[in-house]
């Protein structure tokens, strides 16, 4: 299960980088080609661009939230990987 929400998020993070240079790009062929006197296409952009960061900021989130709990999922394997140890060469010493 966390393998395949790591494998999701990445999967995403990268849809929203590719998201995020379609933008630039489109933003600076609108400002290129068409001067919006009123506005709306780069306010549309604006607003889809800060819709992408704030994504890719929940990503991260995600991210680290994910990595504290790999963390601790490993410092209990090696505590528990230390208790089988000593109870295991104390069985076969006997």
């Amino acid at each position: 299960k966390l393998e395949e929400t790591v494998a999701e998020n990445a999967r995403l993070e990268q849809d929203l980088v590719i998201l995020r240079q379609k933008l630039q790009a489109s933003k600076r062929y609108a400002g290129s080609v068409t001067r919006d006197t009123s506005g709306t296409t780069t306010v549309a952009l604006e607003t889809e661009l800060r819709r992408v960061q704030q994504l890719v900021n929940d990503l991260q989130r995600q991210r680290q939230e994910l990595s504290v709990q790999v963390r601790q999922l490993t410092e209990k394997s090696h505590s528990l990987v230390q208790q089988i140890k000593p109870n295991n060469q104390q069985q076969n010493h006997t």
